[in-house]
C-alpha cells in the first residue's frame, strides 16, 4: 500500500510543479497544454488507484465520484481545453477598482457520462475549482483512512 501512497503524493507533487511552471509564462504553448493533460491525468489516476484500496465515508464517496467523473473525461479523449482551463490574471479593459484575480488552473470537464451521480458530485465539488487545490485536499483526506 505504501507504493500507491509514494504514487498519488508523488504525481501530486510533479502536478503542482508543472502547474506552478506554467502558470509563470505568459501563455501557453501546445507543450505546455499537454503537459498540464499528462500531470492532471497522472495525478488523478494515482489518487483514484489509491482510493480504489481504502474504505471512505459516504461524503468522499460522493467526492471520489466527482473525481471519478474527471477522470472518465480524461480517459475518454476530451480536449485539454474541456478538462482544465486557465482562470485569472489580467484583461482588458481595465476597471477600476483593479482586482487582478490569481492565475490557477481550474477544472472544466464535459462528457456524456454514464453515471449522473458522478456527473451531479463533479458539478458540485470540482467544477470551476482550482485542480491543484482540490487534489491536494483530497488527497490529505484519503491518507486519513486506515490502509
Amino acid at each position: 500500500m505504501n507504493n500507491f501512497m509514494y504514487a498519488m503524493e508523488h504525481s501530486y507533487s510533479a502536478m503542482k510543479t508543472e502547474v506552478d511552471r506554467i502558470l509563470q509564462k505568459s501563455d501557453y504553448t501546445t507543450e505546455d497544454e499537454n503537459g498540464i493533460f499528462y500531470a492532471v491525468g497522472t495525478c488523478l489516476h494515482a489518487m483514484l488507484d489509491y482510493a480504489e484500496r481504502i474504505q471512505c465515508n459516504d461524503l468522499d464517496k460522493d467526492r471520489l465520484d466527482a473525481f471519478k467523473y474527471a477522470n472518465n473525461g480524461v480517459k475518454h479523449g476530451i480536449e485539454l481545453e474541456t478538462v482544465t482551463k486557465s482562470a485569472g490574471g489580467m484583461t482588458f479593459p481595465i476597471h477600476f477598482p483593479l482586482a487582478i484575480p490569481v492565475r490557477r488552473i481550474i477544472w472544466k470537464v464535459k462528457w456524456d457520462a454514464r453515471s449522473r451521480h458522478q456527473q451531479e458530485m463533479y458539478l458540485q465539488y470540482l467544477d470551476g475549482e482550482d485542480v491543484v487545490s482540490t487534489c491536494g485536499e483530497f488527497i490529505e483526506r484519503l491518507k486519513q483512512y486506515p490502509i
